[in-house]
């Protein structure tokens, strides 16, 4: 297939032919196949940060090295009560941001595991649900596994028209 192709501009049969599917969706022995053949094309999980590397990562925070050079510098000259005050400033400001990230990365953790959606396909004519991230998988292979082949808008005008009845479709 060219890279300029686009989709938006072909026909429904000449989408299927460019994905070498059909109306009824793939066969299982289809979707084996491309799985076999394409392998595995699943998003990877981020990586999980301890709690120890949100801890030093705090340290990486530009505002937090001068306050930390400037205790230094304020012990150096022999001013111990600005420098444990700064220190104390330090230490509030590592342990907030400390809270907050660990905090949110615990959140999108939970928020990851409470979303198991599915998705409908079609596999020999049937609909089928199966897990999100195989049809994630599948449509990174194959564009048109989630694409919807007929969509039916049919919109209600009595809200806007004030009638009681809904207008009849056919």
């Amino acid at each position: 297939m060219e890279s300029n192709f686009f989709w938006h501009t072909q026909t429904t049969e000449q989408a299927f032919a460019g994905l070498k599917s059909q109306p009824s969706g793939l066969s299982q022995a289809e979707v084996t196949e491309r799985t076999l053949q394409y392998g595995a094309n699943e998003i990877q999980a981020a990586k999980r940060i301890s709690a120890w590397e949100i801890l030093l990562d705090q340290f990486k925070n530009i505002l937090i090295l001068i306050l930390l050079g400037a205790t230094a510098i304020s012990l150096f000259l022999g001013h111990g009560i600005e420098s444990i005050a700064i220190a104390v400033i330090v230490l509030f400001a590592v342990l907030l941001g400390f809270i907050q990230e660990y905090r949110a990365e615990r959140a999108i953790e939970a928020l990851r595991q409470m979303a198991a959606p599915t998705a409908s396909v079609l596999r020999d004519g049937m609909e089928v649900k199966i897990p999100a991230a195989l049809a994630r998988r599948a449509a990174s292979i194959i564009p048109a596994v989630l694409v919807p082949l007929t969509i039916l808008l049919k919109i209600s005008s009595s809200p806007l028209s004030n009638s009681l009845t809904p207008p009849a479709f056919s």
